[in-house]
């Protein structure tokens, strides 16, 4: 595993598990995915691009409860919301592992796309959880 591809899989493993108590699994362990959903979020600074999250269902499932189980059903909180959050915190810490630490990036806000729309890619992954997949893909300006 290159060493983009790996800080992206202890990092996004790390947050998954923190944020919504999912843990990493083998290939074969994980569920199977039929439907897709994909966000992206965009950012500048010194270097500008994109980070691409498509999260499978059955995963952004289990999140969305794990992530909204503790507040009131008054919240309208969204299973994209909470998809939107995720890749917000992602980028937020994926970004000075890549390229600089000293570096202030501007993120955009997160938003549901249809498809990948880039062209200078950087890096991607697929990670695997017991309750579903989830693939990242980098694009760098």
């Amino acid at each position: 595993m290159d060493s983009l591809k790996e800080k992206m899989f202890f990092l996004v493993s790390a947050i998954f598990q923190g944020t919504s108590f999912v843990m990493p699994a083998k290939e074969e362990e994980s569920l199977q995915e039929n439907i897709w959903h994909s966000f992206r979020i965009c950012f500048d600074s010194v270097s500008s691009g994109c980070l691409y999250m498509t999260i499978g269902d059955n995963l952004l499932k289990s999140i969305h409860e794990n992530m909204t189980s503790n507040l009131e059903s008054e919240h309208m909180i969204t299973m994209d919301d909470s998809a939107k959050e995720l890749l917000n915190i992602v980028c937020g810490n994926l970004l000075p592992e890549f390229f600089s630490k000293k570096t202030v990036y501007n993120l955009k806000s997160p938003e549901k796309v249809d498809k990948i729309e880039h062209n200078s890619f950087c890096c991607e992954n697929e990670i695997f959880f017991i309750e579903g997949r989830v693939r990242f893909k980098l694009f760098k300006n």
